[in-house]
């Protein structure tokens, strides 16, 4: 087993992070090898760029890289991803705290990695002030716009409790009480006018602060701040991570091996249609698994504005700023939200007089003939995020509107996560069987049964797990 350092998750620790990197299982206590560089020798701009790249890389690693990336476990939750092996059919079956049947909590390991990352990211500012000259100075507002996005990934994933705990220049740790999930979307925004502070005019950093900060804004149900805040976000803006988003999305690694999840179909009841409505957004394949540990076939995606295979996924976009304009618009009783949502979809403006194939749209997708206004508010928002759920498909931000329509939209749960009998796992030697789906509404943090089980050293005095219920936080 390994042993984990909790504080919450204060990776690498003992005062130090390594240049040459940890790895996402070099969660420990330990301090690095002798004759490591350090974070407290770095004395040069070049160092402080180095720290950086290294913690860019995990920010990205960790944001959509392999199996236990925060998206893979995001979406589990939500209708976008169902299980295809034992090992994460928990999540997907909406039970997510830790259970020993399972042999491993992934769920606590993206929780690590994005901690880890966090960490990363607050001393890469400390060292890009100190050593970064003028002209470069707009890399200390990209570190804190790779904060804040760090945040609202902890924000819409998780339960509130995270303790945003830092590791000192000088060594040790400074540990952090826990905070709620509004908190914590509190502490994006603050990040995020920080990069923009810090931006030295860097277009970049300018729209990927303003769309973060809307995004943090709407999960307070800031609406009309967000509104403002997307506006400034070019609709042909787009902000991507630079890695391979495996399993199932597709990569260079080919489309033909087994993955641990697939995309969802109805699932749970409520559910959407993402493989039948064969929408062109998102490019669904079929491939029949080999593994004897699936057996069904398994289906893999991709985005086809973002091109075959998909070795970059995106986490910031106009596209997603114009939606959140449509959405705060919608929640003001402001009937033109329609026009925002169209003007994505294409330039026809009459559903009758498209061709067979709509024109694309400032989205760049053909095939999307405009939408009518619905009748209901209700009927409004479903629409909205509906295209939402097409638009972002895979790039994490499904579990925060599912989140957001319970929270703010007056939703229940039961309408919104799938419900009702679970019928995807597969039982085995060590898996307890799961017939019915959960009620979790979120991800829980690391529970006093993983603690013992699974031997994590929980070193924040402070930390107390979640601090309400997954169900209804």
């Amino acid at each position: 087993m390994r042993m984990m350092s909790l504080g919450a998750f204060s990776l690498g620790v003992a005062g130090v992070l390594a240049l040459s990197g940890c790895s996402a299982d070099d969660l420990l206590s330990a301090p690095p090898p002798i004759g490591q560089i350090t974070i407290n020798r770095i004395t040069t701009q070049s160092g402080a760029e180095q720290f950086y790249a290294q913690a860019v890389a995990s920010f990205e690693a960790h944001f959509a890289d392999g199996q236990n990336h925060v998206i893979a476990q995001s979406e589990l939750l939500t209708d976008q991803f169902r299980a295809a092996l034992d090992a994460t059919g928990n999540v997907d079956a909406r039970r997510t705290a830790w259970m020993p049947d399972y042999s491993e909590s992934q769920m606590d390991q993206s929780f690590g990695y994005l901690m880890e990352t966090w960490q990363q990211l607050n001393l890469s500012v400390t060292v890009l002030q100190q050593f970064e000259p003028a002209s470069d100075r707009y890399k200390i507002g990209e570190a804190y716009a790779r904060m804040g996005y760090t945040d609202l990934l902890l924000a819409e994933t998780y339960c509130s409790g995270v303790t945003l705990d830092r590791i000192k220049f000088g060594g040790g740790i400074e540990y952090a009480h826990p905070i709620t999930t509004d908190s914590l979307f509190g502490v994006a925004v603050a990040h995020f006018d920080s990069a923009l502070a810090n931006a030295n005019g860097n277009a970049s950093v300018i729209g990927l602060a303003n769309n973060g900060k809307a995004r943090a804004l709407l999960g307070r149900g800031k609406f009309s701040e967000a509104a403002t805040a997307a506006h400034l976000v070019p609709t042909n803006f787009v902000y991507s991570a630079s890695a391979a988003m495996q399993y199932p999305i597709g990569t260079g690694y080919g489309y033909d091996v087994c993955s641990s999840f697939i995309i969802g179909e109805r699932e749970g009841g409520t559910g959407l249609d993402y493989v039948s409505a064969h929408d062109p957004r998102l490019v669904v394949k079929d491939s029949l698994c080999s593994s004897p540990y699936i057996d069904w076939t398994w289906r893999v995606f991709y985005s086809d504005q973002y091109g075959v295979p998909r070795t970059q996924v995106t986490f910031a976009s106009g596209i997603e700023a114009r939606l959140i304009e449509a959405e705060a618009k919608a929640s003001a009783g402001d009937g033109s939200w329609i026009n925002d949502i169209n003007a994505l979809r294409t330039t026809c403006t009459d559903a009758s007089a498209c061709a067979s194939n709509a024109p694309a749209g400032a989205g760049g997708v053909a095939g999307l003939p405009p939408l009518s206004p619905p009748s209901t508010p209700d009927s409004a928002m479903a629409m909205i995020f509906r295209e939402r759920a097409f638009w972002l498909f895979g790039q994490g931000s499904r579990l925060g509107d599912m989140r957001r329509l319970v929270k703010y939209h007056n939703r229940s749960s039961a309408t919104v996560y799938p419900v009702g009998p679970y019928p995807y796992t597969h039982t085995g030697p060590g898996f307890a069987p799961l017939t019915t789906y959960g009620t979790d509404i979120s991800l829980t943090l690391p529970t006093k049964d993983a603690v013992v089980a699974k031997q994590i050293t929980i070193t924040n005095p402070y930390f107390q797990g979640c601090l309400g219920s997954p169900a209804s936080d």
